[in-house]
């Protein structure tokens, strides 16, 4: 009988899992200097066609000020999504959403209802997270949702904040962890051991091993070469393949040792074709990497697919690079949804979010683009999609 209903239960879950809304959100960066309205977040649903409808009430105002401006490939949006038992009071949230206001150095936190995808600031939001302005942010969470991470490019420091129950943040002991070198693009392996992270100035991919307590130390050996200016890094849900993407056309593919170390791959580094990377992310199998170009061939935003060896080496899948919906200025920061059917990428430069299918063996077919509800054309830089994409079979 306790077996029947242990299987009853798994069922009932599975079931609500699978019936669970996506959404998609992204940071739009909007400056009053340039737009007169301060920064939003702008949310959509997804349909049941794969197609985006802005939610009421959507852009969600920040309670800071963007940059309009800046690195394109500065991902600065994450989302953390926690246990549902862990929102036993109403003190805890389970679903949280960080974006940072790239005008001012703050962080905005907001709960997010996965009922609705709604944002509701938290008290105290927003949070100066680096001093005065300047350089652009990247963020990313531990998997379990207990750190923040945060650089800004113009500095070389890594700062390492807790997430307490109720979602503010405090910076941790030590923090800010000084590295001597400029960091862009922040990704945490599944196992929350290693914290990757793109140099800015140098062409290497940097990995630190993060401590119970947070705290991070460099690797033996890191940073590790890559072929130029970082635009994005990421890792298997395994932890044994990096990948680091250059402002150009090249793509680093790592294997990981356990030890946290980057060795390059057979036949790494490879080529978009297009010229321009400007993000990155796998697909929840981990069986696809997908980079961004925002100017693409002939001028035209594109995305390059590749399919994933098990030594890390990438191979173009049939017809790659795929078209976006405009150009130039397209396609920049991108993620997949949940359930790995959807690539989305922010257009940064008309406000859109572009939405692909991903076929069976990795090939894009564009369904077009949705508008923000953005007033102006701006520079976001970071987009995030819930449920968090995790590691899928």
């Amino acid at each position: 009988m306790k077996k029947t209903r242990f299987c009853l239960a798994a069922a009932l879950l599975t079931a609500t899992s699978l019936a669970q809304n996506q959404y998609v959100y992204t940071n739009d960066n909007a400056s009053p200097a340039t737009t007169g309205a301060p920064n939003t977040v702008s949310a959509f649903i997804t349909n049941a066609d794969g197609t985006l409808t802005l939610l009421p009430g959507s852009p969600f105002p920040t309670g800071g000020n963007g940059s309009n401006g800046g690195r394109i490939a500065a991902y600065d949006i994450t989302i953390v999504s926690r246990a549902r038992e862990q929102a036993a009071t109403s003190t805890l949230a389970a679903n949280l959403l960080y974006a940072v206001n790239q005008g001012d150095g703050t962080l905005s936190a907001f709960r997010l209802d996965p009922s609705t995808g709604n944002l509701t600031a938290l008290a105290g939001s927003p949070f100066l997270i680096d001093g005065p302005p300047g350089g652009d942010y990247s963020i990313t969470a531990s998997p379990d949702g207990r750190f923040l991470f945060v650089v800004n490019d113009a500095t070389t420091a890594i700062r390492v904040y807790t997430i307490a129950p109720s979602g503010t943040i405090s910076a941790i002991l030590g923090s800010p962890f000084e590295t001597g070198t400029n960091w862009l693009g922040l990704k945490v392996t599944a196992n929350g051991r290693f914290l990757i992270a793109g140099e800015m100035s140098g062409n290497s991919a940097g990995v630190f091993r993060i401590a119970p307590s947070g705290s991070i130390t460099p690797v033996t050996g890191s940073p590790f070469p890559g072929s130029g200016q970082s635009a994005g890094v990421t890792a298997t849900c395994d932890a044994s393949l990096a990948f680091h993407i250059d402002h150009n056309q090249d793509v680093d593919a790592y294997k990981m040792t356990p030890d946290g170390a980057l060795r390059p791959a057979p036949h790494s580094p490879f080529l978009t074709v297009t010229g321009f990377n400007a993000g990155l992310t796998l697909s929840p199998n981990n069986r696809f990497l997908f980079v961004s170009d925002p100017f693409g061939s002939n001028g035209a935003s594109s995305i390059s697919a590749f399919t994933v060896r098990p030594n890390g080496a990438l191979s173009p899948v049939p017809g790659s690079p795929f078209p976006a919906s405009f150009g130039p200025g397209g396609v920049a920061a991108i993620t997949t949804s949940a359930d790995g059917k959807y690539l989305y990428s922010y257009m940064f430069v008309y406000s859109q979010v572009d939405v692909e299918t991903i076929a069976a063996n990795g090939a894009l077919t564009d369904l077009g683009s949705f508008f923000t509800g953005f007033a102006a054309s701006g520079s976001g830089m970071g987009i995030a999609s819930f449920p968090v994409p995790s590691c899928r079979p």
